[in-house]
């Protein structure tokens, strides 16, 4: 059944410790969602993860992959993939040098627990906020769907990312510590996901709606005074 998730100011991010994977999964799988706590591992590794999983999932988010492709260019589990691009010899001396300061330079520094998290942020956050909203209107912007479509829209994330954790991840590996991956779970968090959005959104219209009226304001202030008007 679907859990109940942890209230945003209950994770513990007041006190400057994020919630702990071990000890509070769910806390930890919803604050690394929501923007408010890291993966729990150096930047530069969290950084490389980041993009390695951008690089594998992205062509099949956007569309990119045919679908008579979607097996070949799947094949083989994600961890893998991690473990060869992070020997891959053929990078730059940046990211040599990031791998020798890690002190792990042919270890894969990186857990299944952790690449699983990183994953299943990137598909939540990236199809929300490419999902989520309508196309681009001018003069509205990109408007978030409607209830229904919403709620479709997470029902459908929630099925397709737990069906894509088990082909790309070994099955002792499709949980965070205690928490297995269901998709009534991915489906509550591409909901919270998808109104902080929302309410983002709002906050940056009402903001510019506030900068506009501040601006004309000023514009007529500033006519008046070139009038002779005002002092």
């Amino acid at each position: 059944g679907a859990r109940e998730l942890p209230e945003l100011k209950t994770l513990g991010m007041d006190s400057g410790k994020p919630p702990s994977m071990e000890q509070a999964p769910l806390s930890f799988l919803t604050a690394v969602v929501m923007g408010s706590a890291g993966l729990g591992v150096p930047a530069p590794i969290a950084d490389w993860l980041g993009v390695q999983v951008g690089r594998y999932l992205d062509p099949f988010i956007d569309g990119d992959v045919e679908p008579q492709l979607y097996e070949k260019r799947s094949a083989g589990l994600f961890m893998t993939r991690l473990e060869r691009a992070w020997k891959d010899p053929a990078v730059s001396t940046q990211e040599l040098e990031m791998r020798a300061k890690c002190g792990a330079s042919n270890k894969l520094p990186v857990s299944p627990a952790v690449a699983l998290t990183a994953y299943v942020r990137h598909c939540i956050t990236k199809m929300n906020t490419c999902m989520g909203f309508s196309a681009h209107i001018p003069g509205m912007g990109r408007q978030p769907l409607g209830a229904g479509e919403q709620e479709r829209h997470v029902k459908q994330l929630g099925a397709a990312l737990v069906a894509a954790i088990g082909r790309d991840f070994a099955a002792p590996h499709r949980s965070i510590a205690s928490l297995p991956i269901t998709a009534n779970l991915v489906t509550e968090l591409a909901q919270a996901h998808l109104r902080a959005c929302v309410l983002y959104q709002n906050e940056l219209s009402n903001a510019l709606a506030r900068a506009n009226m501040e601006g004309e304001e000023a514009r007529r202030q500033e006519r008046m005074r070139i009038w002779g008007y005002s002092s």
